[in-house]
């Protein structure tokens, strides 16, 4: 009798966020989900508490969220949303009885992932692109994977701009194995 695998799931609880779930220890990507959003383009909680319950159900995963830390130079409305939805994840989580979920820090989940080859600089700066920088680690190492998902296959029925979030969620389950 083979032995069920354990998994991971990790949420980036961004703006744009996901969760994907990975197979432990291998790593292998077991399902990704981007957030459903409802009429006023917000995160749809009744679907998200229900997408949870889903992944519970199916994976019994770990639970992993990227803790939510200062981030100079957005809004006061971008930060009230994303302190909102952090919150908001940590509550469901802890209603549906995972209260011993892990949070990580994007500057520790990133420090396990990123190598320097995967560096990308921004433009006409000398600092280093995080999203863009994680974007090049998961290409690394998930080269089958396609990131080309979400809003923009509803308008032109392509996928042509990467989804970060599940790049995020994915990076941030894999520095957790």
């Amino acid at each position: 009798m083979s032995k069920r695998p354990n998994y991971i799931a990790a949420v980036d609880p961004g703006l744009q966020g996901a969760i994907c779930v990975i197979e432990s220890p291998s790593g292998k990507l077991a399902s990704k989900f981007t957030f459903d959003k409802d009429s006023s383009g917000k995160i749809d909680w009744i679907k998200m508490r229900e997408l949870v319950e889903k992944i519970n159900d199916v994976y019994s995963p770990t639970w992993v969220v990227e803790k939510l830390q200062p981030i100079f130079g957005i809004s006061k409305s971008s930060a009230w949303s994303l302190a909102d939805n952090w919150g908001t994840i940590k509550g469901i989580l802890i209603g549906l009885y995972c209260p011993d979920f892990i949070l990580v820090t994007p500057k520790d989940w990133q420090k396990k992932v990123h190598i320097p080859t995967d560096v990308v600089l921004k433009k006409g700066k000398k600092t280093k692109d995080p999203k863009l920088t994680s974007l090049k680690s998961a290409e690394r190492l998930y080269p089958r994977e396609s990131f080309l998902y979400g809003d923009n296959e509803k308008q032109s029925g392509r996928r042509t701009k990467p989804n970060l979030g599940i790049v995020d969620a994915l990076l941030i389950a894999h520095a957790n194995l």
